[in-house]
Parts: C-alpha cells; structure tokens; sequence
C-alpha cells in the first residue's frame, strides 16, 4: 500500500509541476503575440499544428480554427 501511495503522491507532484510549466510557457507565447513578434511563419505553423493534429493532440475543429487564423496573416 505504501509503495502505490508513493507513486500516486509523485504521479500528483508531476502533474501539478506540468500544470504551472505550462501556464508559464503559455503566458510567454501570448505576450509574444501580443508584441507583434511571430517567431515562425505562418506555414510553418501550420506545419507544426497538423503534426499536433496527427499526434492526436488537437481536433480537427480547433486545427482548422487555427490554420483559418494563421491563414487570415498572410
């Protein structure tokens, strides 16, 4: 019992430390935005969202949300 309630307590450590990894990564990328600086062009995103999409980490609804917004740039 204590060797799975050890697992479980790190298992919890892990994802809340993804959690705030993530919510830091991400105000980064909207103050990227926000400052007009684009780090990639626009194919280039879309590159990037359609392996997202592949890995099965987007749906198809936010993929095509997104490419119409990147298309909407150029």
């Amino acid at each position: 019992v204590a060797g799975v309630m050890s697992v479980a307590l790190f298992a919890l450590l892990l994802v809340a430390t993804g959690g705030v990894v993530n919510e830091f990564m991400s105000e980064g990328a909207e103050e990227e935005e926000k400052k007009g600086g684009v780090t990639t062009n626009p194919s280039e995103q879309i590159a990037t969202l359609a392996s997202l999409l592949e890995a099965g980490h987007l749906s198809q609804e936010e993929f095509d949300d997104k490419k119409t917004k990147l298309l909407a740039q150029i």
